[in-house]
């Protein structure tokens, strides 16, 4: 995970190794994304080789991985509008691992999670699915704060959530090889904070 780097107003949203170049991939508070090098003297970092063992996981396969895991996430939520407790603790590892961006005032899934009375209503306004990982963004009942939800599902059980409140997010994928550059691409950018008519704190999630 990693947090903006300020430096002359661009963030840091994640690099890849080609031959022996190292790319960066830059956000700027222009818009315009820029991309920057730094030339390795000696080739001493190679692409690792596809291991034949692993199979691949199919495009079909992907999406349906996406759907389940999306299915999940969407269950848990309607468990907690319900404040269905027992339904909420089996949808949820025992070990679950809670992270917070935002103010403390705003904790409102820790109380809910842990039991604790807590009057918030989590609104969905979309919810995307990258494998493991579930991105929810919503509101609460008047629109007067934005959130995010980063869920990991493994199994059809979630392990972990990490949760923004009042934040800006843009979640980046980090490349697991060497082949293509354009995998740093930004593959999610918060919707509702670029509306929200306020300057709101930013985070990059790297996946």
């Amino acid at each position: 995970m990693l947090e903006p780097l300020d430096y002359r107003g661009e963030i840091l949203l994640c690099w890849s190794l080609r031959d022996n170049k190292v790319e960066f991939y830059y956000a700027r508070a222009s818009g315009l994304p820029r991309w920057d090098y730094v030339m390795l003297e000696h080739k001493s970092y190679q692409a690792r080789e596809a291991r034949p063992e692993l199979a691949e996981i199919t495009e079909v396969e992907a999406a349906d991985l996406d759907d389940r895991n999306r299915e999940v996430v969407l269950q848990l939520y309607e468990a907690l509008g319900e404040r269905d407790a027992e339904r909420v603790q089996t949808l949820l590892a025992p070990d679950l691992e809670w992270w917070f961006h935002g103010p403390r005032s705003h904790q409102h899934m820790k109380r809910l999670l842990t039991g604790e009375e807590d009057n918030f209503h989590f609104v969905i306004h979309s919810v995307d699915a990258f494998g493991p990982t579930v991105i929810a963004e919503g509101t609460d009942l008047t629109d007067s704060v934005v959130w995010v939800h980063a869920w990991t599902v493994s199994d059809g059980i979630i392990t972990q959530v990490r949760e923004y409140f009042n934040t800006s997010l843009i979640v980046t994928r980090v490349p697991t090889d060497a082949s293509s550059a354009s995998n740093c691409l930004p593959v999610w950018e918060s919707r509702l904070s670029i509306n929200a008519g306020k300057s709101l704190p930013g985070l990059v999630l790297a996946l």
